[in-house]
């Protein structure tokens, strides 16, 4: 399917979600990454809500839209990165939203098992969750 930002990828209208992508040109190294990165969000973030859109961080490093005319109230974004796509979700105002693009990574297992042990019944959307999306939050392990 051809990533397109132009039309939402996902779209949930009764949840009011709409989740755009769009393709990330890089080299290979690491800072042309970084920079292919800021590069297609901007592109994501311009086509859907017009020049002088740009994204801010909050405190805790959550991604907010500031938006050209501050008479409007931005709708809620969040923003992830796979190795060749970035998703840009758009959610109503005041009602906090979060996308996640993640390939299927043989060293997030590793990691996993060594945080739970042996446990083989434990999926790596919950190891990757336990370790990278909530390292702050205290954790219980039963083992």
């Amino acid at each position: 399917m051809p990533l397109n930002a132009t039309e939402p990828f996902v779209s949930i209208p009764a949840e009011g979600v709409e989740i755009y992508t769009a393709p990330i040109a890089t080299d290979g190294s690491r800072g042309s990454r970084r920079e292919a990165e800021k590069a297609a969000t901007a592109r994501l973030v311009t086509t859907q809500f017009g020049p002088g859109a740009t994204v801010a961080h909050s405190p805790d490093g959550a991604p907010r839209l500031i938006l050209p005319d501050t008479a409007t109230t931005a709708p809620e974004i969040s923003i992830s990165h796979s190795l060749h796509t970035v998703a840009l979700a758009v959610g109503r105002a005041g009602r906090p939203i979060g996308v996640d693009i993640e390939l299927p990574r043989q060293q997030l297992v590793r990691v996993g098992l060594l945080i739970v042990g042996e446990q083989r019944d434990i999926s790596l959307w919950q190891i990757y969750n336990l370790i990278v999306k909530q390292p702050m939050r205290p954790k219980v392990l039963l083992t």
